[in-house]
């Protein structure tokens, strides 16, 4: 419970956050729809949409945090309006189709949390025609990184304090996705759109991008950091930006290279990521062009976050 504690509390006390959300479901919500909460948590989603004039949630939640939100709505006098359901999204049943989904599943990276394949399960199954959603609409974009505690945490099963026979584990780490809070001055090239993804249509079993980043200042090259534009509403945008000054409490993804290469301004960096939503399985990889160079550096990454953590 320690973990669940700790980990919705950030959510709830990111008012930019709630107020983003509680803005989109003004612009969005109809008098007396019936909402179905997705991965709910505390449900401080649903009591919103309850607040704002729901008739009913239908509260789906396969965690622990399940039964702070049917306490809480017990508490706030709003019980006899919201339905509990203690399952995953994917294997919920509803008794009715709905007029609004919302959910907060974004991850990191804004499609490695699972939002993908849980939107479009539930509203293939539980929306009816016509129906709404929050979130709408996802960008995903990519920067390059130069952090030493990015690369820190990545590389420190390699460290002398480890027993040697340990050490090995360092490979595993560097083929990680990690979630890290980056400052402007961490985004050392300029930063590419991957994708818009509609989450009000289908999608393909794996997504693949690939851009050119341009290295904007000479330093040792860490990895790479992903981050999303969310698009909640009609003009209501929520981002994790590191760039942006109106980016809510949410990390970004961290990818980092096995090795540090160094790379000096106007060389030009060749990237690959690739997605699996399934099982939110990523990989990415990263090759350096300096200019006018007739042998090109190597440095390849590729990483695997296959967790169904449940908000």
């Amino acid at each position: 419970m320690t973990d669940i504690l700790s980990e919705h509390l950030g959510y709830v006390s990111d008012t930019k956050r709630l107020a983003l959300y509680r803005e989109a479901i003004r612009r969005v919500l109809r008098p007396s729809d019936v909402v179905a909460d997705l991965g709910c948590g505390t449900a401080v989603l649903g009591v919103s949409c309850l607040e704002a004039g729901a008739s009913r949630i239908h509260a789906i939640d396969e965690s622990d945090a399940l039964e702070l939100a049917r306490e809480s709505l017990k508490r706030a006098g709003l019980q006899t309006r919201a339905r509990f359901v203690e399952s995953s999204t994917f294997h919920a049943v509803l008794p009715e189709q709905v007029d609004l989904l919302i959910c907060d599943h974004v991850g990191f990276f804004g499609v490695d949390y699972g939002l993908v394949e849980l939107m479009g399960d539930a509203r293939r199954r539980f929306l009816k025609p016509g129906g709404n959603m929050i979130p709408g609409r996802l960008k995903v974009f990519v920067g390059a990184v130069n952090s030493e505690s990015c690369h820190r945490q990545a590389t420190a099963w390699g460290d002398d304090a480890v027993p040697e026979y340990l050490r090995w584990i360092r490979e595993l780490g560097v083929h990680t996705r990690y979630a890290h809070s980056l400052a402007p001055e961490n985004i050392v090239s300029d930063v590419a759109t991957l994708d818009t993804i509609d989450l009000r249509q289908d999608h393909p079993s794996l997504f693949s991008w690939s851009a050119v980043l341009t290295v904007e200042s000479t330093c040792e090259l860490h990895g790479l950091a992903g981050w999303f534009d969310c698009e909640l509403a009609e003009g209501v945008w929520m981002t994790n930006s590191p760039l942006s000054d109106e980016r809510i409490r949410r990390p970004q993804a961290f990818l980092p290279l096995s090795t540090t290469l160094f790379v000096t301004a106007g060389d030009h960096l060749r990237v690959r990521l690739m997605l699996r939503p399934s099982d939110n399985l990523l990989t990415w990889e990263l090759r350096h062009e300096a200019p006018k160079s007739v042998n090109c550096q190597m440095a390849e990454a590729l990483g695997a976050h296959a967790d169904d953590h449940r908000l």
